[in-house]
């Protein structure tokens, strides 16, 4: 429950700080696409999660049984680390740093290709 709790906060961080009006536009597609399959990669050996609990509960109403037992983690570890991100501010400010820096090193490492 953890592993979701705190996936699910630090994907909150990346979509309200890319998204917000301070972050380099265009790349909030990237930079949540890029957390995304992060959290994926990272989490999926763990907990089977799907970051998204409506994704978790079709597959468990038809399979019944285990899978519905264990839907309520799915709901309720997203729940916990969205309520984790309501001060805003302080998400945002850290989102729009990180992906900031992430369009540096984009421009960075193009401007260098470019010179060779």
């Amino acid at each position: 429950m953890l592993t979701e709790i705190v996936l699910t906060a630090l994907f909150l961080l990346m979509i309200l700080g890319s998204t917000d009006r301070r972050a380099p536009q265009g790349l909030a597609p990237i930079a949540i696409g890029f957390s995304l399959t992060l959290i994926h990669l990272v989490s999926i050996p763990v907990t089977n999660t799907s970051v998204n609990p409506a994704r978790s509960t079709g597959p468990a109403l038809f399979v019944g049984g285990w899978a519905l037992r264990q839907l309520w983690l799915f709901w309720v570890a997203p729940l916990i680390g969205g309520g984790g991100r309501t001060c805003r501010g302080t998400s945002r400010a850290l989102g729009s740093m990180l992906a900031h820096s992430f369009a540096e090193q984009c421009v960075v490492n193009s401007t260098t290709q470019n010179s060779d």
